[in-house]
């Protein structure tokens, strides 16, 4: 748990105590977490990633940091990103050029191997994530 001290600092100025979690979050059942299913993960990433959430945007376009980015949330920046998108059969130098747009099954197998990546690589770093 973290404390939080709240003083004369200008950010907490008008906070009379911290400000409380959300009540019904994704992992959360009232204030009791509670287990995602992989389904509902999925949504939930993509609805943050893609202004057309599980559909992707098969156009390449700048995030909010100014990234090129594609699909759902696939940073065209990223050192694999040439490699992953000839795993799809897309063509890298094309796709960031504007030039090709993707198609929804190639955004869904992105999509989907960077979630699977994301699992395995959470489980390393939290024994009993599951």
């Amino acid at each position: 748990m973290i404390a939080l001290t709240v003083g004369t600092s200008p950010a907490f100025a008008d906070l009379e105590k911290p400000p409380k979690p959300p009540q019904n979050g994704p992992c959360l059942d009232g204030m009791k977490p509670r287990q995602m299913e992989l389904a509902e993960l999925k949504l939930f990433i993509a609805n943050h990633e893609s202004s057309h959430g599980l559909a992707g945007d098969p156009h390449v376009y700048l995030d909010s940091e100014g990234i090129p980015t594609v699909g759902i949330g696939f940073n065209l920046n990223r050192g694999d990103a040439a490699a992953q998108l000839a795993g799809v059969g897309a063509d890298y130098n094309a796709v960031r050029a504007g030039r090709t747009d993707l198609t929804r099954l190639q955004i869904t197998r992105l999509f989907k191997q960077d979630v699977a990546r994301a699992i395995v690589d959470a489980r390393a770093l939290v024994p009993g994530l599951d």
